[in-house]
């Protein structure tokens, strides 16, 4: 099975950058049990579903600001059509163009979509809020607890 974690950011705005390091340390966690690749997306979203045809699942993982429930993980359903407004910006949305890909019937993979949500995503700066850094470690032990979960249920 080949599978694509995948962090969308941008590592120069705060936590935006949350996506793209999450997907790195899941990658390097998983590595010794599965073949994965690492895909770190700043730019739109079509060019990113093209990538993702040749694999089996990708774990994407993005950023949403949430300052109630800053570090928490949440799982994004694809099939409800209404996805909370990510916080970074894309020349086309995700939905729509999964909506294209499926309507030309493109092969994409199982896609499961995680949200991380964030203080501060907006502010020029290469690291972390405070906040977020902090639950970090939390965030890693719920993400790769998650995509075990889904991995296993999906195979």
């Amino acid at each position: 099975m080949k599978i694509a974690f995948v962090g969308i950011g941008n590592p120069l705005l705060t936590d935006d950058a949350i996506g793209i390091i999450a997907a790195e340390r899941l990658c390097e966690m998983n590595h010794g049990t599965f073949g994965c690749s690492l895909i770190k997306h700043s730019d739109d979203m079509l060019s990113l579903l093209n990538e993702l045809t040749e694999f089996d699942f990708a774990f994407i993982v993005d950023s949403f600001r949430h300052d109630e429930s800053v570090g928490e993980v949440f799982e994004i359903n694809l099939d409800e059509g209404k996805l909370p407004r990510f916080v970074s910006p894309h020349t086309l949305s995700f939905t729509n163009s999964l909506s294209l890909y499926k309507a030309s019937n493109y092969k994409l993979p199982k896609i499961i979509l995680c949200g991380i949500s964030v203080k501060d995503a907006l502010t020029f700066n290469d690291k972390l809020t405070q906040e977020v850094e902090n639950k970090l470690p939390e965030i890693m032990e719920s993400l790769n607890k998650f995509f075990q979960k889904k991995l296993r249920s999906e195979g």
